[in-house]
């Protein structure tokens, strides 16, 4: 972990104190903070004012991909931290505002709700999502999306990632839904899926089985989702 500042004030005994224009990086995979003020309160803890947040490194001059702009958050280093009137950016463009939001300040992947996915246009019309992230296992990572279409209805994703060996790997993505749009043409039946099966193996002697599947429903179902 590494913390800098322009200017800090602090007491030599507990390290409690008060940062200026200072930046907390927790390594390459963890999340990076800079902010206005940060107060030390604790070994591990913060009390941030006009902060940001971000895991993306990017070189200096460049736009974080994504980033989270609070004008007050608490973090705990290695736990959690929590952020409020908040705004997700996107390439230092705002998308969404947060009131309140809780989220872990690990390396170490975390079961829990991700950022609300919101769309709009397209076949279905305006559409919302809120995805779940289980890290069911050292190895395994799933992450269920329950998606409301207004035009559509309820849509269920289920997106399987999983890793085993030292390179084998595959991605398992799983989709359906009872579509309540009627059918041009009775071109597909309400019932509609996607299956799409992206599996990489290496076997003994230098020999590689790789799976790219790719099963739907109907011909349509590309084109509506």
């Amino acid at each position: 972990d590494r913390l800098q500042a322009d200017f800090m004030v602090f007491d030599i005994d507990s390290l409690q104190g008060m940062l200026f224009q200072g930046e907390f990086d927790s390594g390459s995979e963890g999340f990076r903070v800079r902010a206005r003020e940060m107060i030390r309160t604790g070994r591990d803890t913060f009390r941030v004012r006009k902060g940001v947040f971000s895991t993306c490194r990017c070189e200096p001059g460049k736009r974080l991909p994504w980033q989270i702009r609070s004008s007050r958050a608490d973090v705990e280093v290695g736990g959690y931290g929590t952020v409020r009137n908040s705004t997700f950016e996107v390439l230092g463009v705002p998308v969404l505002w947060i009131p309140w939001a809780f989220f872990p300040v690990k390396s170490e992947r975390e079961t829990g709700l991700l950022l609300p996915e919101f769309a709009f246009g397209g076949r279905g019309g305006p559409n919302f999502g809120l995805p779940f992230f289980w890290a069911a296992h050292p190895q395994v990572n799933l992450t269920l999306t329950p998606r409301y279409f207004t035009q559509r209805g309820y849509k269920q994703d289920a997106e399987l990632e999983y890793v085993f060996g030292e390179r084998s790997e595959g991605r398992l993505f799983v989709a359906g839904l009872r579509d309540r749009q009627e059918a041009p043409g009775d071109s597909y039946d309400e019932n509609r899926w996607a299956v799409l099966w992206d599996h990489d193996h290496w076997l003994p002697g230098d020999l590689r089985w790789h799976t790219d599947l790719n099963l739907v429903s109907d011909n349509l179902y590309s084109d509506d989702f």
